[in-house]
């Protein structure tokens, strides 16, 4: 969803934009922090949407309205998800098969700084359930416990009662 940051090594596009601070959600700003908990000048784009991977991405959520959406990135070890409804089950059934610690809605986020523009209060919003999974390290993709994870979402998308 990034070649430009896959080419330069970077989580930013060629513009300057970051694409997970240049989702339209409530939460959408122009300026945002890094990853790096650094603030930064249009870091979320021009305006929401203003990237056409953000963009190529958002028309294909909203023609196939997707079950359940799982968002990868790196490095924490732990996963954002809601907590009630069917997304809290899914979320809850990815957490307790993976092992990713689940912060406690209102409690301390694992993350120094905050978060603008991203894609899962975008589908929230949406009403589509989603995750954010911070894999351990940014190399290792952890495929084993995200398999489990995403075994337990299917098992309850497949046998809502299980």
């Amino acid at each position: 969803a990034n070649p430009d940051g896959l080419a330069t090594g970077s989580r930013q596009f060629a513009s300057g934009v970051d694409p997970n601070r240049n989702w339209g959600g409530s939460d959408w700003r122009a300026d945002a922090y890094d990853s790096n908990a650094g603030y930064r000048p249009g870091l979320g784009g021009p305006e929401p949407f203003s990237e056409p991977e953000t963009r190529q991405l958002a028309d294909w959520v909203l023609a196939n309205h997707p079950v359940f959406v799982v968002n990868y990135h790196s490095a924490g070890g732990f996963m954002f998800g809601a907590r009630d409804g069917v997304a809290g089950e899914y979320s809850q059934a990815y957490a307790q098969a993976s092992g990713y610690t689940w912060p406690a809605p209102g409690g301390p986020s694992p993350l120094p700084y905050s978060t603008s523009g991203s894609m899962n209060v975008w589908l929230r919003e949406l009403g589509i359930p989603s995750i954010l999974v911070e894999l351990s390290t940014p190399r290792a993709t952890e495929i084993e416990r995200n398999l489990a994870g995403l075994a337990a979402v299917l098992q309850q998308v497949a046998d809502p009662a299980s």
